[in-house]
């Protein structure tokens, strides 16, 4: 049984829980994945808390800053995707030497960095906007490569759908209640102030998170030696990580431009915050909905069937924005992206954690394998808003954009089910490997 897992398994939060405080503690993992987990997704909880505003009105911000290039905006989030991987690999050497909380930790703080410098710049904005996205980055690689480790350590195969549904409710709920009511406060403020207002909370909140993480348990790798080189050796050289890494970058091309894209396309139509901040409130609302659903139908033996109708869903809806691109067409789509895209970014991710539990590799190399698939699903993104950036700004080439992005979606699906195939014939390779020694023995 892996740290922490199972009915009160873990530190932090002991015992049985009966009543409405059992009932939340159960709704957040606490029965199948135990008090330890339950701990991790509260400070997940926490940082998703505070980057949210971020995340979604940094690009508003930019556009106004920039007076409306686009481009520019797309550049800031292409920087941030780069520097993560630079954040990434940093992750390798703290988790290998200190553990896998201090990572955490340190990308807390380089968040919390994040936004002073947003404080002391905030007059010069344009010229440092770049800083501050390329140190969103680096405490974003940091946060979570740890997190990744997290969520390995205390869910398995066969919970691991509970446990990223259970991050998905709590994520969801925060898209709901965090922008609505950012987006009315920036709107209530004259010039940029409303911003700041927004920002000063989050730097609040930052700080307290920063202080609860010290209760996490530290999770060692068990040997202070990289193994990145055989990582990177691995993934080009034997074909079941590269479909693994390869599912993640094709994910990534959608995943990179729609993180922003259906907001900005709002926003350049309609300049209000809070008409964005009612849409991602709504989108909220939708994906907490997705999220209970995927606890209670995503399988590992349906995650691949899943993730083709909901690619086949979300290109019909992409598809039909050719006949009308407007603030409901788009406020639409963005509810439907958010029910169904929860279908493509959980199981790829799902699968991708199992072949680390149910490989050898995997269990010697978990720290520098995520740190390798972090960079295909960068690299994913950078390339994904590129085509954004390569098409034309306008009605027919920015629905065109939605639309090959989605398509790409199938050869996610694809390479995903080829992944899991493979997982499955490297666990019966090593079970008949671990048995030919008894046998030898016998004879």
């Amino acid at each position: 049984m892996k740290n922490g897992q199972g009915a009160g398994g873990g530190a932090g939060i002991p015992g049985e829980y009966g009543g409405i405080k059992g009932k939340i503690l159960n709704f957040l993992g606490y029965r199948e994945l135990g008090g330890a987990f339950v701990l991790v997704l509260l400070v997940h909880v926490g940082q998703m808390l505070f980057t949210n505003p971020k995340g979604i009105f940094i690009n508003t911000l930019l556009f106004r800053a920039t007076d409306g290039n686009v481009s520019i905006v797309k550049l800031y989030n292409i920087l941030t995707y780069v520097s993560e991987c630079l954040g990434t690999t940093l992750a390798i050497w703290v988790i290998r030497r200190k553990g896998a909380v201090y990572s955490i930790r340190a990308g807390l703080v380089v968040f919390l960095a994040t936004y002073v410098s947003f404080f002391i710049f905030f007059s010069n904005l344009n010229d440092f906007m770049f800083l501050i996205g390329f140190l969103f980055g680096i405490g974003t690689g940091l946060y979570w490569s740890s997190y990744y480790l997290y969520i390995t350590e205390y869910s398995t195969d066969s919970t691991r759908d509970i446990a990223l549904g259970a991050v998905g409710v709590c994520t969801s709920i925060i898209s709901f209640v965090v922008p609505s009511f950012c987006g009315f406060v920036i709107s209530k403020f004259s010039g940029l102030n409303g911003y700041l207002a927004v920002f000063a909370g989050a730097l609040v909140i930052a700080l307290f998170i920063v202080l609860l993480s010290t209760k996490l348990k530290n999770q060692m790798t068990g040997s202070r030696k990289s193994y990145y080189r055989q990582a990177v050796k691995t993934v080009f050289t034997e074909k079941v990580w590269f479909c693994g890494v390869f599912t993640e970058f094709l994910r990534g091309l959608r995943d990179g431009a729609f993180a922003f894209f259906l907001n900005l396309l709002l926003f350049q139509i309609i300049q209000d915050e809070s008409l964005v901040g009612f849409n991602t409130a709504m989108v909220g609302v939708v994906a907490i909905l997705s999220n209970w659903v995927m606890k209670k139908i995503l399988r590992p033996h349906n995650r691949v069937k899943i993730m083709t109708v909901s690619v086949s869903v979300l290109l019909c809806c992409s598809i039909a924005m050719f006949f009308q691109l407007s603030p409901v067409t788009i406020i639409i789509m963005s509810l439907v992206n958010s029910f169904f895209s929860v279908y493509i970014y959980n199981p790829t991710l799902g699968i991708f954690l199992t072949l680390l539990d149910k490989t050898k590799k995997g269990e010697r190399m978990r720290v520098e394998l995520l740190a390798v698939k972090n960079y295909f699903l960068s690299f994913g993104r950078v390339i994904g808003v590129l085509l954004t950036i390569l098409l034309p700004n306008t009605d027919f080439g920015n629905v065109t954009a939605l639309c090959v992005l989605t398509a790409l979606q199938y050869f996610t699906a694809f390479f995903a089910g080829k992944t899991t195939t493979l997982i499955a014939q490297e666990e019966q390779k090593d079970s008949q490997e671990a048995l030919e020694p008894a046998c030898t023995a016998e004879n």
